[in-house]
């Protein structure tokens, strides 16, 4: 069970590093960012 809770752990916090970093990218970039995070949330 432990196992389980740190890889949910990693996992989430992984995603919000990801959504941080898309908010902080300069304008021009952003989207490509928003499509990456949504792409890697399918494979949580």
């Amino acid at each position: 069970m432990s196992n389980q809770w740190a890889f949910y752990q990693a996992k989430s916090g992984k995603q919000n590093l990801a959504e941080l970093a898309a908010v902080l990218v300069a304008e021009d970039r952003r989207a490509r960012h928003v499509e990456e995070i949504a792409l890697s949330a399918l494979h949580i």
